[in-house]
């Protein structure tokens, strides 16, 4: 009886930490996309690797998405820094933070199934790496794109938006999901009982 209810404990553990897993991984995913991740002093929105671009149709007026063009973008930075790695750098953590993400959700997928050697350790790792890589997409907010010098001050250019907002919630899915991987037991598979195959 305690076996089953341990099981139990542990199923619905995993179970927790794939529904927080997921979502997070597909936020982290609609982050990147985002054509608006900071929004620019000027009102105009700019992600990790697409920005917002006015059209203006004489009375009405709308925007549409485009591709980042670096030199555009730097074209108006500080003289005196040259940051441009750390906008690389936020943009291949953009790119790593759902693929760690998808990767843990496969390996969890296949735990369900099968025996998978030290699976509670990789996924760990793998929950961790897609954590870290999603904090790392903030670093946007120390390049060249948000120091620019299009006032006299210097201060920060560049103001949280919806992209922002999805990070910042995938990094708490992460955190809470690799909690429960962590800190949980590990479930027998559905394919074996009692350690023998069916």
């Amino acid at each position: 009886m305690t076996a089953k209810c341990c099981q139990s404990y542990a199923m619905c553990c995993r179970i927790a930490a794939y529904l927080l897993i997921v979502p997070g991984v597909v936020l982290s995913g609609l982050a990147v996309a985002s054509c608006s991740f900071v929004t620019r002093r000027g009102g105009t929105g700019m992600g990790l690797f697409r920005s917002e671009e006015n059209i203006d149709f004489g009375q009405f007026a709308d925007t549409t998405c485009v591709q980042n063009d670096i030199d555009t973008l730097l074209g108006d930075a500080l003289p005196r820094l040259n940051l441009n790695w750390i906008y690389q750098w936020a943009r291949l953590s953009g790119l790593l933070a759902p693929t760690f993400g998808g990767l843990a959700t496969l390996l969890m997928l296949l735990d369900f199934c099968c025996n998978v050697c030290c699976s509670n350790v990789l996924q760990t790792v793998l929950i961790l790496f897609a954590q870290l890589n999603t904090a790392f997409m903030f670093l946007i907010y120390a390049s060249n794109v948000c120091l620019a010098s299009t006032d006299d001050d210097y201060r920060g250019l560049c103001f949280p938006s919806t992209g922002s907002f999805m990070a910042w919630a995938a990094f708490g899915l992460y955190f809470f999901g690799g909690f429960f991987v962590c800190c949980s037991p590990k479930p027998n598979p559905l394919l074996f009982r009692d350690g023998d195959d069916d």
